[in-house]
């Protein structure tokens, strides 16, 4: 029961500070699915990546730096 709190805790998370974006979860799923990301020398990086989706993951406190070609 505790594991499963802690999921619904997660998720009711993430699921306001998408809300607060103005952005429905499914939609911001589906942004998200689109993006290549790799993780180099500790940092996330986003491949051939739109400057919407970067911005939306910097609102999320994920910014991810962008290389033009992976």
């Amino acid at each position: 029961m505790q594991g499963l709190a802690f999921i619904l805790l997660v998720s009711a998370l993430v699921h306001q500070e998408v809300s607060e974006l103005g952005i429905s979860l499914p939609e911001m799923l589906v942004e998200a699915r689109k993006v290549k990301a790799a993780k180099r020398h500790g940092v996330w990086m986003a491949c051939n990546c739109k400057k919407r989706r970067v911005e939306l993951f910097e609102k999320l406190n994920t910014p991810l730096e962008v290389l033009p070609k992976c």
